[in-house]
């Protein structure tokens, strides 16, 4: 495997240069992404902003024509940063989990929107005994004030918004930890039998509105939820758990609205620390005792990874769009590989990969 990783990485280096954006996975979801904001225009007669509730961030719903197709949120949330949604999307374009991953980019507001926003926030009365929702909509309301008067944007990310629901029984939110009780949970761990890929996989909560067909595999579920986990320890995730951020869609085939795929879904991303958590906190020795079964080309990806930033670390950086420099990234990188290598000595690669 590190052959074949070296490899990649010689073959990256030589055919791309230090412009690594070439490594980044784009698939038809990722291109619809970016072509609506390119062509976004918040001062549009067609464009709504509208107030985001019922989070513990502050932020705004992007409507166009009528049709929620995105939310935005500004630097200042205490518990959802830019870096870490946007750094955490481009990471998994990198890893080859497009699929699983809503497509989020750096996006800023200015004039007018500005305007709306300072607004809302001055009008909001709910969450009263939030603390954390209260110095959120401090702190931003102070930076859009400011922006007002010096004439500056304010920074922020945007998010494409997806269809989803939430599988409740995958975590215990009360706690902040996941359900390693359930089926599904056991199946990312080596020292319990392989899950199968002809058997299908239902996932709790998912309200069918036409007999709704799934065929998502035990395989398939299992994989992408390991994929997840793998993600959420490189990019310093800690709030996967909390309630409304493990979640998951149907996807509904082109030819038959009837019959689809379960998938998993990483859409709230912006408790990613990439500069605050090291591979000592809790959280992250958390993740090791949840995922110790692999999806082997992942691994691979992030071997390929690791090589990058030991030989282009600022490229890296630019590659993931990432504000702060790479050097807690690296050290969990080396740590997640020094895991993977920990199980294939305990239970053997037959057992650790899927």
């Amino acid at each position: 495997m590190k052959v074949l990783c070296w490899i990649l990485l010689f073959w990256a280096t030589v055919c791309y240069g230090q412009n690594l954006d070439n490594l980044l996975e784009t698939k038809r979801r990722d291109e619809k992404f970016f072509e609506l904001i390119k062509n976004l225009d918040l001062n549009s007669p067609d464009v709504k902003l509208e107030y985001k509730v019922g989070t513990t961030s502050v932020g705004l719903k992007i409507l166009q024509n009528d049709k929620y197709v995105a939310y935005w949120y500004p630097k200042g949330n205490t518990s959802a940063r830019p870096e870490g949604q946007v750094a955490t999307y481009y990471l998994g374009r990198f890893l080859k989990m497009n699929e699983l991953i809503a497509p989020s980019e750096h996006y800023s507001l200015s004039g007018k929107p500005i305007e709306t926003l300072v607004g809302f926030l001055e009008n909001d009365k709910e969450d009263q005994d939030d603390e954390w929702k209260q110095k959120s909509i401090k702190d931003v309301l102070t930076l859009a004030r400011m922006s007002l008067v010096r004439g500056t944007p304010v920074p922020g990310s945007i998010v494409y918004r997806l269809k989803n629901f939430e599988p409740y029984e995958l975590v215990d939110y009360e706690n902040n930890r996941f359900n390693t009780e359930h089926p599904i949970a056991k199946m990312i761990r080596a020292d319990q039998p392989k899950p199968s890929d002809v058997i299908l996989l239902e996932l709790p909560d998912f309200e069918r509105e036409n007999n709704e067909v799934n065929t998502a595999t035990e395989k398939d579920l299992a994989e992408e939820l390991s994929q997840i986990m793998v993600l959420d320890m490189l990019s310093g995730q800690v709030d996967r758990f909390s309630g409304g951020n493990l979640e998951a869609r149907f996807d509904k085939s082109e030819d038959n609205p009837q019959i689809g795929k379960f998938h998993f879904l990483m859409r709230d991303n912006g408790a990613a620390l990439f500069t605050e958590v090291d591979v000592t906190d809790e959280m992250f020795q958390h993740y090791l005792d949840i995922v110790t079964r692999f999806d082997k080309k992942q691994i691979e990806r992030v071997q390929m990874l690791m090589g990058l930033l030991e030989q282009s670390p600022e490229d890296v950086r630019q590659m993931l769009r990432m504000e702060s420099n790479v050097s807690q990234l690296a050290e969990r990188t080396r740590a997640v590989l020094n895991h993977v290598n920990e199980q294939i000595q305990k239970y053997g690669e037959e057992a650790v990969f899927f």
